[in-house]
């Protein structure tokens, strides 16, 4: 469910939708993927987790609104988040088959 919420310095409403990201294998390749439930029918793929999270905002700024907030969580896993985003290097997830 998007979530509105007041932008500060704003009357616009900003919109809050989730993330899920998820750490995957397929045919012993690491597959990153990622879902929203604000989207129902979203997913998106990639080899990287750096390329999944810019192809992923991309496309939920592009079917939700451009204004959209993007509320990250990785599935079974654990990960650092700074402000910039997340650090790939400190990921604790295990991969699983898909």
């Amino acid at each position: 469910m998007l979530l509105p919420k007041e932008s500060k310095g704003s009357n616009l409403t900003m919109t809050t939708a989730e993330l899920i990201i998820h750490l995957g294998s397929a045919d012993g390749e690491v597959v990153w993927w990622a879902e929203s439930p604000d989207a129902p029918g979203f997913t998106a793929a990639a080899p990287s987790l750096a390329e999944l999270r810019q192809l992923a905002v991309v496309a939920l700024q592009d079917l939700l609104t451009p204004q959209v907030e993007i509320v990250e969580r990785l599935e079974g896993g654990d990960v650092h988040r700074s402000d910039e985003g997340w650090d790939a290097r400190v990921v604790t997830a295990q991969a699983v088959p898909c």
